[in-house]
């Protein structure tokens, strides 16, 4: 009998992308509610996409953006040390707003976005009075830089809003039992800056200041002006058309001891020169290869659609400086909100028992 594994090659002659794709996960309706949203990323850095009546929403988030406590002694319960204790830091959100409903389901006549598990891709598009809206994302496997492509045919030429923005929150480490009851927790240490190249967020960490931020690099003529909106807030703003193609390059960096802005600049630059053509096409053969390393089918829907959905978010958030957390993983949506917080936590196993378990199967 025939087998599909090929010992000569080392590698298995499946359909693809059929053979993975058959797991995606498809959507009719736009998710309203992060929880529900679709996860992407490239292992470090994660990208949880959602929507709001006009707005698509990207929450971004970096495996090392680690906040260190400045105090002595570790104490787990004491109440002076709530909301002092070294935790992960959220990165930020981009929020493409069309200033139109255009993602409203009261108006909508069609709506479908596919999470793409054998390309670690995102498409989806909606159509309705107000025009239509397409769009394709990826964070790219080896450097990490989010593309997202976007062709909107609105029925008005309102400008389109891209913000990159940050509000750092409390962590609620201890929701369950004890809080501290100050709101302002969290918010210092973020300013937004916007110059020719993009729209940029710093924030500073005990570990040094990380950069959160994108730019426009194709836009069919477009204008695309960009400016501070407040502290928290900066913003690519396109106008001249009702007809906007274009793409946007963003990306986070590490907490570094100097300016991180520079670093984020050239992470676009690379990505841009690279072109979007190549920079998929290698995003995909990385992806083909992480797939085609095994082979696995119980003859159950069901667990088949486990065991490819648990095997995507591990690639996606496990593949870091740090270890994705056991909640959320890398798409943390709730600002600073941490539960149950700090380095290493007896949870984490939770993430790994499905793959232990898969490897007695």
């Amino acid at each position: 009998m025939p087998s599909l594994f090929d010992p000569n090659t080392g590698a298995w002659n499946v359909d693809w992308p059929g053979r993975v794709s058959r797991h995606d996960l498809v959507f009719l309706t736009p998710p309203e509610d992060p929880m529900q949203g679709l996860p992407i990323g490239n292992g470090e850095l994660g990208a949880l996409v959602w929507f709001e009546p006009t707005k698509l929403i990207i929450a971004l988030n970096k495996s090392d953006l680690w906040d260190d406590a400045d105090c002595g002694r570790f104490h787990n319960w004491h109440p002076d040390e709530e909301e002092y204790s070294t935790t992960l830091r959220h990165g930020g959100r981009l929020i493409l707003d069309f200033q139109l409903p255009v993602f409203d389901g009261m108006y909508l006549q069609d709506f479908k976005a596919r999470l793409s598990l054998a390309e670690a891709a995102i498409e989806g598009a909606a159509t309705g009075p107000f025009g239509e809206v397409a769009f394709r994302l990826f964070v790219t496997y080896a450097s990490g830089v989010l593309s997202l492509e976007l062709d909107s045919r609105l029925q008005e030429d309102v400008p389109l809003e891209i913000k990159v923005q940050r509000y750092g929150s409390r962590t609620f480490s201890h929701w369950y039992a004890q809080i501290n009851g100050n709101p302002e927790l969290g918010l210092d240490g973020t300013t937004a800056v916007a110059d020719q190249e993009g729209a940029f967020i710093t924030h500073k960490l005990t570990s040094g200041t990380f950069a959160t931020g994108g730019r426009v690099v194709e836009s069919n003529h477009l204008q695309t002006d960009y400016l501070v909106l407040d502290s928290h807030t900066a913003a690519m703003s396109v106008t001249g058309s009702n007809k906007k193609k274009l793409t946007v390059l963003a990306t986070i960096t590490s907490p570094l001891p100097d300016n991180p802005i520079p670093v984020l600049k050239k992470a676009i630059d690379e990505a841009h020169k690279t072109g979007q053509t190549l920079l998929f096409d290698a995003h995909k053969a990385a992806w083909k290869a992480f797939w085609l390393r095994s082979l696995m089918e119980f003859g159950d829907d069901y667990l088949d659609n486990l065991w490819h959905l648990t095997m995507f978010y591990a690639a996606c958030s496990q593949r870091g400086k740090y270890p994705g957390r056991f909640i959320n993983g890398l798409w943390g949506w709730n600002h600073d909100v941490q539960n149950w917080n700090f380095y290493f936590h007896w949870n984490q196993q939770q993430i790994y028992w499905p793959q232990i378990g898969r490897a007695h199967v």
